[in-house]
């Protein structure tokens, strides 16, 4: 994240690289990074300055919950789990002066998903056919980065306890097992959208739109040996997320080592 040639893998590149987005200095993510670059010089999360510098950002980003960018609420969203991470990456369970900095961000990140899963909820699959042909790929990279945070933030719910920030009891709320499986890696670092609508064509025959992280957790339990009636259906779908895995990118290895988590 100090450096741009290394965006986080649930960040797309091509969001970063646009002049528009470049030239605005205030984008939740080219913020996030300077507030990473502070913490790099200070050396400590738990610096005074750090943690006020992101209490105040938290506070900017809760107040731009309304606003109809969808790119905002990504990238606010996005911003908000690297905090969540920069904070949890020390160890602390409290934080003196900003105790209640974990409980405000995420409720923050409540505020711009409930907005993006109101006005874009999870119907669509990354790698569907129809679902590509019918959108731009900048459509695609905001479904797939809206995706990719979200199985994020309940990766990072196996290690804390986050059940007050985010619950999952709403209809419109996402659930970890519903969530679609990150895009293969030749899609996701498609440079533009001419070689991501040639890299889809490549493999769209070999390539399953509807494999979800449930999928991963089902057949870790058949791992662990659990008992399925179908015993067919278990093997098809090994063979499905075997697909998956040969062209998963880090991202999906992270995915596939924290089904085997939950699994336990």
């Amino acid at each position: 994240m100090k450096r741009q040639a290394t965006w986080p893998p649930f960040i797309h590149r091509s969001r970063h690289l646009q002049p528009a987005i470049a030239l605005r200095f205030d984008d939740p993510i080219l913020v996030c990074q300077r507030i990473c670059d502070q913490q790099a010089v200070h050396g400590d999360t738990n610096d005074p300055a750090v943690l006020g510098a992101i209490a105040s950002e938290q506070e900017r980003l809760y107040a731009l919950r309304g606003s109809p960018d969808r790119w905002l609420h990504l990238s606010s969203a996005q911003a908000v789990m690297i905090y969540l991470l920069m904070l949890a990456g020390e160890g602390n369970t409290t934080l003196a002066d900003n105790i209640n900095l974990p409980t405000t961000l995420l409720f923050t990140l409540r505020a711009h998903y409930d907005w993006m899963n109101q006005h874009y909820p999870a119907s669509c699959t990354a790698v569907d056919k129809m679902v590509i042909d019918a959108m731009t790929w900048d459509d695609w990279v905001f479904k797939e980065s809206k995706c990719r945070t979200a199985m994020l933030y309940f990766m990072f719910g196996l290690f804390f306890d986050i059940d007050f920030g985010l619950p999952c009891d709403r209809e419109l709320d996402y659930h970890s097992v519903d969530v679609n499986l990150p895009a293969p890696k030749p899609l996701w670092e498609a440079r533009d959208e001419l070689s991501w609508r040639s890299e889809y064509d490549i493999g769209c025959h070999s390539r399953d739109p509807d494999l979800k992280y449930g999928d991963l957790l089902q057949l870790n339990q058949q791992d662990i040996g659990a008992e399925y009636a179908d015993t067919e259906e278990i093997q098809r779908l090994g063979r499905r997320v075997e697909k998956w895995h040969e062209e998963m990118d880090d991202f999906g290895m992270l995915v596939t080592f924290c089904s085997t988590i939950t699994g336990q």
